[in-house]
């Protein structure tokens, strides 16, 4: 098998020219539709196309209509001009011309009316039209309501989980540039220290660079937009794509000067060309349990950077390879260089004190099992923004003025038709007792629109006002009633968490006291958010329970060796531990954005432990003492494990720089889960190593690539 890596690797520097050509055509194919990558993050993009949830929402939406509103607030301390009273008919009129605006109605949160009795706030509510572009469609939409009321000249607030879904959007597009250009110039600057050269610092940016787009080439060519999980992608390329790079270069560099430059450079890269490609199909292999998960975007975020990687590595093999014909393009190294000495000192710890350093591992495994016991599972969209958010500020402002307006809708049915007394009175009565609860600030339904004769049959009654209603407002009437069997009731609630919600929702329902023949369920967007609980569980488990399984089965078929599994799990997992630790000691939620963590720390962290036990083998062969052993093995890998990490948290600290909290916790929380893998390389590793072979004090791995 070293010799089918000298044969490519000798056939890529043959051909070099023709290969750059060629990834060179592939990087202009793939720029033009990674150009135009859009960006969604509204809440269907989360689910997969025949998850019946989803199913049952867009049904809801085909009888009722679309469940989005615009909750607008006009508020003036010193009351509400004469002038801003008369023009609010005129803008309600104005508003329901707009295209995507269905009608426009009072607030119930102000008891039907359009002013509040102290005269400082007036309120409307614009629903949006159901259509399979609304999300195309809404930043114009809201775009054409500010507009409408920046003619009052009153201050005015609005609130929405459109406008939520808007924001997330701006911040995903902004941020991901802003995010790579600042990894771009992080990542320039240590490798250029790190190199003491600037050539092979401008060769590792182009070839990652290249990579980045083939991945958001083929992403928009699937027809993918971006979102606040799969934002990250392009960071996440650049960075780890950088690693297989340096291994390369520092392979290179250490080959003994005096031989030919073509020999050098094949004896380098074959040297490498294992180990990265495993490293690359383990970390691919995290990513893609990720695909296991029930929602769709993780899903994504996994398959395409599962492939984003396999590209990475052969644009590193290519890249590297025909750079380094020229010899300043090679980092210089010195005889004492200070990663290999920091490496060595690491190491030295764990061989010269293995029992503190197993003492001192299994003290924060049990920190770490603490805090996994805190973690809180649930997802509160409008909290991954910041609270000086405008969107956040003026959701706040109408919360605190106006009451709860998030709507929380529930469907009543049944084949005895809704439109009756008993049931219209029913729906009152539970509208009643929603309120004086104090779980919900307003409540709408259909028995708002009838007014019961008391004390004897209505029905014809009814059945005349709801003729005359689809006469008048046949839309608003559709939004209630479907005209037979089944009517909606909406409830406003504050604006919480999916777990908080599911609770409200359980509490509403308890106080619904209908005729036997009349079923009460929750529908519209409000069973999407709840349902978001059991999948971020669901997906944490599934992804990671397969993506160990999938990396340490590799393992122990490439080394042929439990032993090699055993040394491998607990340097692994303790990162794992560490970061799940973390999060629950910090009260950082385990939500929809950062589901994906332990699965992608797993193939994160695991390459350099491949690095290391592939380098173990190799000194092993030729040396039988393991003290020799893990020595040779630092010394000659240390310190481009040392220099990949460094790269790998600095580059995921640029991710601190995101204005949406989700996106820094994963960037923050990944630079631990590394640092974390670095010491356990370095410093468990050699104490496991040391431990275990104190009777013999020699070690033998085989490795089934040598064979």
């Amino acid at each position: 098998m070293n010799a089918l890596a000298t044969t490519v690797t000798a056939w890529v520097w043959r051909h070099r020219l023709a290969c750059v050509l060629s990834c060179c055509a592939i990087t202009a194919l793939a720029a033009l539709p990674a150009s135009r990558i859009g960006v969604d993050n509204s809440l269907e993009i989360w689910f997969v196309e025949d998850d019946p949830r989803l199913s049952a929402y867009r049904e809801h939406q085909s009888v009722f209509g679309n469940d989005e509103v615009i909750v607008i607030a006009l508020h003036d301390p010193r009351g509400l001009s004469a002038d801003a009273l008369e023009r609010i008919e005129d803008v309600r009129a104005r508003l329901e011309r707009i295209d995507g605006i269905a009608y426009v109605t009072n607030n119930p949160a102000i008891q039907g009316r359009i002013v509040s009795e102290d005269g400082m706030t007036a309120s409307l509510l614009a629903r949006l039209i159901a259509a399979s572009d609304i999300d195309a469609r809404r930043d114009g939409i809201l775009a054409e309501v500010d507009s409408v009321l920046s003619t009052l000249d009153t201050p005015h607030y609005t609130a929405g989980i459109g406008l939520l879904y808007s924001a997330l959007n701006k911040l995903s597009t902004s941020g991901s540039a802003v995010l790579l250009i600042a990894a771009d110039v992080v990542m320039f600057l240590l490798l250029w220290c790190l190199f003491g050269r600037l050539l092979p610092a401008l060769v590792v940016l182009a070839v990652v660079s290249t990579a980045t787009i083939w991945l958001m080439g083929l992403y928009a060519a699937m027809g993918r937009d971006l979102n606040m999980v799969t934002m990250i992608l392009p960071t996440l390329m650049l960075v780890i794509g950088t690693a297989d790079c340096v291994h390369i270069f520092r392979s290179v560099a250490s080959v003994p000067h005096d031989m030919p430059r073509a020999e050098r450079v094949i004896e380098g890269v074959s040297r490498m060309f294992w180990p990265c490609l495993l490293t690359t199909l383990t970390a691919a292999a995290g990513f893609a349990a990720l695909m296991t998960s029930s929602l769709q975007v993780v899903r994504d975020l996994g398959a395409f950077a599962a492939l984003g990687l396999v590209g990475a590595f052969g644009a590193a093999l290519v890249g590297c390879t025909w750079a380094l014909q020229w010899e300043a393009v090679e980092p210089k190294i010195t005889e004492r260089d200070r990663l290999t000495l920091w490496a060595l000192r690491l190491a030295r710890l764990g061989t010269e004190f293995p029992r503190s350093t197993l003492a001192g591992s299994a003290v924060l495994v049990i920190l770490a099992a603490v805090g996994v016991s805190r973690i809180v599972v649930d997802t509160y969209t409008i909290d991954f923004l910041f609270s000086d958010h405008p969107v956040r500020v003026q959701s706040d402002f109408i919360e605190s003025h106006l009451g709860p307006y998030a709507p929380v809708e529930f469907v009543i049915a049944s084949s005895n038709g809704v439109a009756r007394e008993d049931v219209l009175q029913a729906t009152q009565d539970w509208q009643r007792a929603a309120e004086q609860s104090g779980r919900v600030g307003w409540s709408s339904s259909l028995a708002d629109l009838i007014t019961l004769v008391p004390g004897g049959s209505s029905q014809r009654y009814t059945e005349l006002q709801l003729s005359a209603y689809r006469d008048y407002n046949p839309t608003m009437l559709k939004s209630r009633f479907d005209g037979s069997n089944r009517m909606k009731i909406v409830f406003g609630v504050p604006m919480q968490s999916a777990g908080e919600l599911k609770r409200s929702v359980q509490a509403l329902r308890a106080l619904a006291e209908m005729p036997d023949d009349v079923t009460v369920e929750a529908s519209g967007y409000a069973v999407l958010y709840m349902s978001m609980v059991d999948y971020v569980l669901r997906s944490q488990l599934s992804s990671f329970a397969l993506a160990f399984v999938t990396i340490f089965g590799a393992i122990a078929l490439l080394f042929r060796s439990w032993r090699s599994v055993a040394i491998a799990v607990p340097a692994n997992v303790l990162p794992v531990l560490a970061t799940l630790g973390a999060m629950g000691w910090l009260g950082i939620r385990l939500d929809i954005a950062t589901v994906t963590i332990a699965a992608v720390v797993l193939g994160l962290v695991v390459d350099d432990t491949v690095h290391l036990l592939f380098r173990l083998q190799h000194e092993s062969l030729r040396e039988a003492r393991i003290r020799r052993i893990l020595r040779a093995t630092v010394r000659t890998t240390g310190a481009a494990i040392l220099m990949t990490t460094l790269v790998l948290v600095l580059g995921f600290s640029v991710l601190g720089l995101a204005q949406i909290k989700s996106v820094i916790w994963f960037g923050l929380l990944t630079g631990l889960a590394l640092t974390t893998a670095l010491l356990a390389d370095l410093i468990l590793i050699p104490a496991l190593l040391t431990l275990s072979s104190r009777r013999t004090r020699t070690l033998r791995l085989r490795l089934a690539i040598h064979r």
